[in-house]
């Protein structure tokens, strides 16, 4: 698998495989840590798609592939809580 930071500068370079292998590289990462933070899969995967409009956003500021774990999952956190909820703050707590 290419390297997270090889997929950033191919996207930036508007490569659309290199957007589909960055999305699927992360994928599981990113839908794991919501997943077990989400009432159901309804959210999680809402919450999912947001963090990846987001990320490709800021796909332009980022340097390194520690800058592209550091980024996305900054975002992810950003969004878990803006779609805090009793629902989701009970599952995290249980």
């Amino acid at each position: 698998m290419d390297d997270l930071m090889t997929l950033v500068r191919l996207v930036r370079g508007g490569d659309e495989t290199a957007l589909e292998k960055l999305f699927l590289a992360l994928f599981p990462k990113v839908y794991g840590f919501v997943a077990r933070r989400c009432p159901d899969r309804a959210s999680a995967e809402i919450i999912v798609s947001e963090v990846w409009l987001q990320t490709i956003m800021t796909l332009r500021q980022i340097e390194t592939d520690e800058d592209v774990l550091r980024s996305v999952f900054r975002i992810t956190k950003s969004r878990l809580a803006a779609h805090d909820t009793p629902a989701v703050e009970q599952r995290r707590t249980a």
